[in-house]
Order: C-alpha cells, then sequence, then structure tokens
C-alpha cells in the first residue's frame, strides 16, 4: 500500500520492491560466484527492466558504484599485501 501510494504506478513499486533482491544478489555474485546466482540476478534484472526501464536506470547506477567500490578495495588490498611482502624481504 505504501509503495503504490508514493510511487503512484505499480510498475514503479514493483521494481521498487525488486532493487534490494537485485543489489543483494549482485553482490553475492560478484563476492562468491555461483551460477544460480548468476541466472537469479539475471532472471530478477530482466524483469526490472521489462517493467520499468526509468528505476532500472538507477539501479544499474547504483550497481556500477557498487563495483568500482570492491574494485578499488581490492585494489587497495593488493597495494597493501604487496607493500608487506616488500617490506619482509
Amino acid at each position: 500500500y505504501i509503495l503504490i501510494k508514493t510511487t503512484g504506478h505499480l510498475p514503479i513499486a514493483g521494481v521498487y520492491s525488486l532493487a534490494p533482491l537485485i543489489i543483494l544478489l549482485w553482490y553475492k555474485m560478484l563476492t562468491k560466484y555461483s551460477h544460480v546466482n548468476m541466472l537469479i540476478f539475471t532472471l530478477l534484472y530482466s524483469i526490472g527492466c521489462v517493467y520499468e526501464l526509468r528505476i532500472m536506470y538507477i539501479v544499474s547506477f547504483v550497481l556500477i558504484l557498487g563495483f568500482l567500490e570492491l574494485h578499488f578495495q581490492n585494489l587497495a588490498q593488493g597495494a597493501k599485501e604487496g607493500l608487506t611482502t616488500k617490506k619482509q624481504s
């Protein structure tokens, strides 16, 4: 009820309710890859695109920002590990 009143359209409310699942499955897919996670993520993402593409632009932007954050964390962690191995040798 609250989603329908705040958004005004049922497809927007549907994609709005799918967004947390999409983001969670995307994060699981990147951290612990499995074919099941990838399949469910792809299906939910496709359903979101079919129902409301405008909201999926926002979700895609959030996914890209999250990917960049994970990528730079991995780069920083790799650089830190590289520095500690150089100090030990």
